[in-house]
């Protein structure tokens, strides 16, 4: 905790010295060891950094031994830390380990957007997340029909029209029809080398009946309807009516659920009294005790 500290005390300190020696300079964190007598100064900048002077002033302003450490935008994202564009903490910071070279194809592999603004991290390069699933992509589309291909099927040739790698299913569509999402394992196995092209008529059939449609039909299910100006809002007085026509039907079904308890009370009530009139005034039942020892009554 007392090197944490320190480290804080020191960072606004380290920024007024490198604007003053280095203005190329730009200050990203200080990190004392576990002794005390060592501070590391990491600094982020595109060209090489004279700081000579910026060390014998840090180690007269300190006294501990300095030493500076230029690192590269990935390094500076992971000492800061952040959040990404999925909301989550910069996988750097969280899983650590060394950086991987992601290069531009893994994003075309996965059919994303090539704007830099959405493939790109805080760190200004592409996001090290890229890669994470570029193999995934790149052995299902080695397995898979190409995107845009023709596949036979029991109801005619069918177009290929969309990918889904994840689940591993291929959506095609017989012209005039709706998509059908077919898992790739119910294609016909194909020849050595080649890629499946044949659905058989029972895998057709039953992607049909678990309904699996694209997104034509997934448009249709979250419809709106539009308003034009003919259209208008219920009335006032209409709106009146109808909370009171709600509210005596509720005073109605109220009153009628009281009018059934009162009625049970009673039949309750009547019983009760016809079972004490069968008793005698001391209480006991009216019927006969039978004599003991055979003796007549």
């Amino acid at each position: 905790a007392r090197m944490i500290e320190l480290s804080q005390e020191a960072m606004p300190v380290f920024r007024e010295m490198a604007a003053e020696f280095a203005s190329d300079m730009r200050p990203v964190s200080v990190e004392y060891l576990l002794d005390g007598d060592k501070a590391i100064f990491y600094f982020e900048s595109e060209d090489r950094v004279d700081f000579r002077d910026l060390v014998r002033k840090l180690a007269g302003r300190f006294h501990v031994r300095v030493d500076m450490r230029q690192i590269g935008v990935r390094d500076e994202a992971r000492l800061v830390g952040g959040l990404g564009h999925c909301g989550q903490e910069l996988c750097c910071k969280r899983l650590g380990g060394e950086f991987c070279p992601v290069s531009i194809r893994m994003a075309k592999e996965q059919d994303l957007s090539l704007n830099p603004q959405k493939i790109s991290g805080l760190c200004g390069r592409l996001m090290c997340c890229l890669r994470y699933e570029f193999e995934a992509y790149k052995d299902f589309k080695g397995r898979c029909p190409k995107a845009g291909s023709t596949v036979q099927t029991p109801d005619g040739p069918a177009k290929v029209v969309d990918l889904d790698v994840p689940r591993e299913v291929v959506s095609v569509r017989v012209e005039g029809e709706k998509p059908v999402k077919v898992p790739l394992a119910d294609f016909e196995p194909p020849e050595e080398g080649n890629r499946p092209k044949v659905i058989g008529e029972q895998a057709w059939e039953q992607a049909q009946n678990q309904g699996l449609y694209g997104t034509d039909a997934g448009m249709a299910a979250f419809a709106t309807v539009t308003l034009s100006g003919s259209d208008k809002l219920a009335e006032r007085g209409s709106v009146r009516r109808v909370e009171r026509t709600k509210r005596s039907e509720e005073q109605r079904r109220d009153g009628s659920a009281a009018s059934g308890r009162d009625k049970g009370q009673g039949r309750k009530g009547s019983k009760r009294s016809g079972s004490d009139g069968q008793r005698d005034g001391s209480g006991r039942s009216g019927s006969r005790r039978r004599p003991r020892n055979g003796a007549s009554p």
